[in-house]
């Protein structure tokens, strides 16, 4: 078996951090963040938190159970659970049942 030479091993490298490096830089950024959570006040309603937030993207809250923000909390994950939700994503894009 013959190992790959110092130089392919480098350009690699290098390949995988210019890309990774892109993806941050040009990832859109997130509406939820700290400035938008301080905007939310309770009693708002939900057009008006969405106007901070932007539209739901995974359709966990459906307009007829939220009509008024009762409560602010903010809940931050961390990396452990980020990748499982990440990983089940995945999963299920590509029909894999997951755990």
């Amino acid at each position: 078996m013959r190992f790959p030479r110092r130089r392919t091993v480098w350009r690699s490298a290098v390949l995988l951090l210019v890309v990774v490096a892109g993806a941050w830089l040009f990832a859109p950024p997130s509406k939820i963040n700290r400035e938008n959570y301080k905007r939310i006040r309770e009693g708002m309603t939900q057009e008006e938190v969405t106007l901070i937030l932007g539209e739901p993207t995974e359709g966990l809250v459906s307009p007829s159970t939220m009509a008024r923000c009762e409560r602010k909390y903010l809940w931050l994950a961390d990396t452990w659970e980020t990748l499982t939700w990440y990983a089940k994503k995945g999963a299920a894009k590509i029909g894999v049942k997951w755990k």
